[in-house]
């Protein structure tokens, strides 16, 4: 969480700092403008004045780039020249751009289409309002006066095409009618033969019937609304978030399958004129990669994808073709080619929009998995609600054997029953998960037939004793705590010898979780040696222990009358007692692991007859998942006895029912279902399904309708003579 935490952080500083950068460089680059300015005003020479028609022809576009409703105001009516490189640039804020461009570093208003006739460099004659220089000439190519005139036929033009008068389409730029031939007039010629609507073919063709995202979406809410409404902590607010998620599918569905129906038609213009191409070059290498086609010299259009391959477009060649008003979409070519002819012949197909459901349906499935504990549990108990009433309530084991519930059956069992035995990768394992009711009494060998690992099991090895002498040192020291009071580990060679018999095998040089490395660890830590510096390690102790009581038997046979000759012994505090009990206990049972194997061998054997149950948790509170020699031991030992049985109480959904190999009725319970409360797991349920169903239906639909665009594509070759190698 901490390292999510930090790069939030870090891509917010990045993103405030790239803002920042980006304002830095605008306002530079705002301010060297206006500086600019103010040197060409110092420096340069007017050479005319505007005149009236210029002033009226400009003043509708002096306005702000960044605020278009502010007017500017002129100066002085004095043109100035201005000279460079044109450049453009601005700021993007929150969706909206801001664009200035700029000539000579000089911020530049360009009316009306003196964009058209810009050049690498530039010879501008400007006049001055405000902080920017409005264009009135550029390059002796612009003249503002006929750039007006211009755009008074472009609107003349645009007023034709959208009204669709017959006739021919008017030029926007002066042609001189003297100097061009006939056959470049008929070239740059344009005619509106015809103003129709379109046809419902060309509608559908250009409607089509979408990806199915509007659907996907009410889908995407409609799931969610079930995965809230299956959350089990919810009470009164349930109904709103099922209705609501339902209501959601079933307008997703209504989306989806409704009737087509025509939108709007929009208006086709017949139009007649001359193929004009342009060919576009490279910077680099001045290589020609492509060719823009215009009707005569004045008219784009956009010819449908499939048609493009098999379309010759011919300079100088005339078409007939329609084309819609607003977008320029051809709808029908030459007299050939024919939008509503292959809608009605050869409907086009949809299969992006079963795709999007299809997906969309894998995710919610796996979503409905993820969100169940138990997917099997809830459709149980989904069909469990739909079907009965109440669970069916067992007392005993010849019941249930008499009358099995069946799968989906709410049960509710009450009786004693006993672990049962298994293994797990060869070990012994007593599981509490899975319960035995009623059958054979298990029986096996309980003793372990080793001294040494019995002396480790019931902790005698250990000789404790009391010694005043200790507690009084201890009490001198302010240690008044019972649980750190010194006790004495009598005879400690032959504790150690014992260690040694039952642990032959090398010690580890780390802290290994062997029972006996953890014996001996344990020993060395808190075993104190009174006479001896403490040892680092086990060798040390037990050479350290040796040699005490190698001092012990010398002083012995010379007759020493002190305590040295006594066999050694170690001071431990009270508290470490039972950890080291405890290690020592394991360290003998992983001794006896062969009678631990053999008693769960022959309680496995013996365990037969009654039912097996099976459920989620084990029955037994606090039972390990892991457990030790020792545990499965001594749980072994009281499943062999008459106190092995635990009382439970089982309440849960069947979802499987069989038979164990010895043939005892084998019933799985899940538990982790409320019986009271079965609607989380009836929504859970439905959530399911829906997925499932909406993968089911909608991925064989998308698989066959795009097997069926190939073969469309097959039909239009047909349709239209395409010759096989242009499929």
């Amino acid at each position: 969480m901490a390292l999510l935490a930090l790069l939030k952080i870090l891509f917010l500083l990045a993103v405030v700092g790239i803002s920042l950068y980006s304002l830095i460089g605008y306002k530079s680059r705002r301010r060297q403008s206006r500086q600019a300015l103010s040197s060409l005003q110092r420096e340069s020479v007017s050479i005319r004045r505007l005149d009236p028609g210029e002033r009226e022809a400009l003043l509708p576009h002096l306005r702000r780039p960044e605020k278009p409703g502010k007017a500017l105001t002129l100066d002085s009516e004095e043109v100035f020249v201005l000279e460079g490189a044109y450049q453009q640039h601005g700021l993007e804020s929150n969706g909206n751009k801001t664009l200035h461009d700029t000539i000579g570093g000089v911020e530049v208003l360009l009316p009306y289409d003196a964009r058209l006739f810009l050049t690498q460099d530039n010879r501008a004659e400007v006049v001055f309002a405000d902080n920017l220089a409005a264009v009135v000439r550029l390059n002796d190519e612009f003249i503002l006066l006929e750039g007006r005139e211009r755009d008074q036929r472009r609107a003349q033009a645009d007023d034709q095409w959208q009204s669709g008068v017959r006739g021919e389409i008017g030029d926007v730029f002066d042609v001189d009618d003297g100097a061009q031939s006939d056959d470049e007039a008929r070239r740059r010629r344009v005619d509106i033969v015809d103003q129709r609507d379109e046809t419902e073919a060309e509608i559908f063709a250009r409607e089509g019937r979408g990806l199915g995202l509007l659907s996907g979406l009410f889908w995407l809410l409609g799931f969610a609304g079930l995965w809230i409404a299956s959350w089990s902590q919810l009470d009164g607010s349930r109904p709103l978030w099922l209705a609501g998620g339902l209501i959601s599918i079933a307008l997703a569905l209504w989306l989806f399958w409704r009737p087509w129906k025509p939108g709007p038609a929009r208006k086709v213009n017949v139009v007649s004129g001359a193929l004009d191409l342009h060919l576009i070059r490279l910077e680099e290498g001045g290589q020609a990669v492509s060719a823009g086609v215009t009707l005569g010299d004045k008219l784009p259009f956009d010819l449908p994808a499939h048609w493009r391959p098999h379309v010759q477009l011919e300079e100088g060649r005339t078409v007939e073709a329609e084309l819609r008003v607003d977008d320029h979409g051809v709808v029908r070519w030459d007299r050939h080619l024919s939008l509503d002819k292959e809608v009605r012949q050869v409907p086009p197909v949809f299969w992006g929009r079963h795709l999007t459901l299809a997906i969309l349906g894998g995710l919610a499935l796996l979503g409905a998995l993820l969100a169940s504990a138990a997917p099997s549990a809830d459709l149980a108990l989904a069909w469990s609600a739909l079907t009965q009433h109440g669970p069916r309530q067992y007392g005993d084991a010849e019941a249930l054997m008499a009358q099995p519930p069946g799968y989906a059956t709410p049960v509710s069992l009450r009786g004693s029953g006993r672990c049962q035995v298994r293994r797990e990768g060869g070990a012994p394992l007593v599981d509490c998960r899975r319960i035995r009711w009623g059958g054979a009494q298990p029986a096996g060998d309980t003793k372990l037939n080793d001294e040494t690992a019995q002396a480790l099991i019931d902790g005698e090895f250990l000789n404790l004793s009391r010694d005043p002498r200790l507690e009084m040192l201890a009490l001198l020291q302010g240690n008044r705590d019972p649980k750190t009071r010194p006790m004495l580990v009598k005879d400690l060679p032959a504790v150690v010898a014992l260690v040694d018999r039952a642990c032959p095998e090398a010690m580890s040089q780390y802290r290994s979780a062997r029972p006996c490395d953890l014996l001996r660890w344990e020993m060395v830590k808190v075993v104190k040696l009174p006479r001896e510096s403490q040892p680092g390690d086990w060798a040390a102790f037990h050479d350290a222990v040796l040699r005490a009581s190698t001092d012990a038997a010398q002083n012995d046979a010379q007759g020493t009358p002190d305590e040295a000759g006594q066999p050694m012994p170690g001071v431990i505090l009270h508290h470490h007692v039972d950890k080291l009990l405890g290690y020592a206990r394991e360290a003998g049972f992983q001794r006896a692991d062969k009678a631990v194997r053999r008693l769960a061998d022959e309680i496995i054997d013996s365990q037969t007859g009654g039912v097996v149950i099976q459920v989620p948790e084990p029955i037994r509170q606090g039972a390990p998942s892991e457990q030790s020699a020792g545990q499965v031991w001594r749980q072994m030992v009281a499943l062999a006895g008459a106190s092995g049985q635990t009382r439970f109480q089982i309440d849960g959904v069947v979802v499987r029912r069989g038979e164990t190999a010895d043939g005892a009725v084998r019933l799985e319970v899940d538990t982790r279902q409320r019986l009271d409360q079965p609607w989380p797991a009836l929504v859970r349920s439905a959530w399911l399904l829906l997925a499932a169903a909406l993968l089911l239906v909608h991925a064989p639909l998308a698989w066959r309708f795009r097997m069926t665009r190939r073969r469309r594509q097959q039909a239009l070759a047909e349709l239209y003579g395409w010759s096989a190698d242009q499929r």
